[in-house]
C-alpha cells in the first residue's frame, strides 16, 4: 500500500499543518462513509486552496493501510527525523464524517505528557473545531476514540492532534439524539465495515457541515497558528 502526499507551494515549512484521511476500506465493504466521502472532501479542499498564498505550509496526506493497523500513518511518522517532526505544528485527522445516525464529534490525541505542547496544543485545536461549528449554528460534542485512528502515531510523537468523527459502531445516546436528531439507542453507523457502506449510507447534512468545518480549519490555520504560536516556543 502507499500514502498519497501533496502540499502547498507556499507557506513556512517550519510551521507545517498536516491534514489527513485514510483511503482504504475493509474487504467486506466499499467504504463510502469509512472513508471515501471524507477523503473526497479533503481532496476538494486541497484543490480549492491550491492557488491560495498561505503563510503556513499545508500538507494533505491520504493514508494507506489504516484498516490494517494504522500502517500508513505509523510508517510516515516513524520515518520522520526530529527536525521534520518539529516542523509539524499539528495534525488533523478526518474519518467517517457522514454517518447516517450521526453526531458531530471532536476528539484529540491521548497519552500526552501533562501540560506538554502536544496536550495543550490538542486542546487549542479542539476549541477551534467547536468554534467552527458554532459559526455554522451547529452543536458539537467532545468525542473519545483513544488511539483508534491515524492521529495516534502523531500523538505518541508529542505532536498536537485533533479530529472529527460522526460515529462508527457505538450507539447513539439520548443526549446526542436531542442535539443532532436521529434515533437514540441505534448504531451511529449501522453499515460500519459492512457491504451496505455505499452511497446510500451517507448523511448529506453531516457531510456538508463537516466539509465546511474542515475547510474553515484549513484556511484559518494556513494563515495563522493562532493560540499555538506561544505554546510552540515555551
Amino acid at each position: 500500500t502507499f500514502n498519497g502526499i501533496v502540499e502547498s507551494n507556499t507557506g513556512d515549512a517550519s510551521k507545517t499543518i498536516v491534514l489527513g484521511a485514510h483511503l482504504d476500506s475493509v474487504p467486506t465493504g466499499p467504504g463510502i462513509n469509512d472513508n471515501g466521502a471524507t477523503a473526497a472532501a479533503l481532496l476538494e479542499i486541497a484543490l480549492g486552496m491550491k492557488d491560495e498564498v498561505v503563510k503556513n505550509k499545508v500538507r494533505y496526506i491520504f493514508w494507506g493501510g489504516e484498516e490494517w493497523g494504522l500502517v500508513g500513518s505509523s510508517f510516515y511518522v516513524r520515518s520522520l527525523g526530529q527536525a521534520d517532526k518539529a516542523n509539524i505544528a499539528f495534525y488533523l485527522n478526518f474519518d467517517m464524517i457522514a454517518s447516517p445516525n450521526y453526531l458531530l464529534g471532536v476528539y484529540t490525541g491521548t497519552d500526552y505528557v501533562p501540560n506538554s505542547y502536544g496536550e495543550l496544543g490538542s486542546a487549542v485545536l479542539a476549541r477551534a473545531f467547536h468554534r467552527e461549528y458554532k459559526k455554522r449554528n451547529s452543536p458539537s460534542v467532545g468525542f473519545i476514540i483513544g488511539n483508534r485512528g491515524d492521529h495516534a502515531e502523531f500523538a505518541m510523537a508529542g505532536i498536537p492532534t485533533a479530529g472529527l468523527c460522526t460515529g462508527a459502531d457505538g450507539h447513539k445516546s439520548r443526549r446526542a439524539a436531542q442535539m443532532f436528531g436521529g434515533v437514540a439507542g441505534r448504531l451511529l453507523d449501522p453499515c460500519y465495515h459492512q457491504a451496505c457502506d455505499d452511497m446510500k449510507n451517507l448523511n448529506l447534512k453531516a457531510l456538508k457541515i463537516n466539509a465546511e468545518v474542515m475547510h474553515g480549519m484549513a484556511r484559518s490555520f494556513s494563515q495563522s497558528l493562532e493560540g499555538l504560536e506561544t505554546l510552540r516556543h515555551n
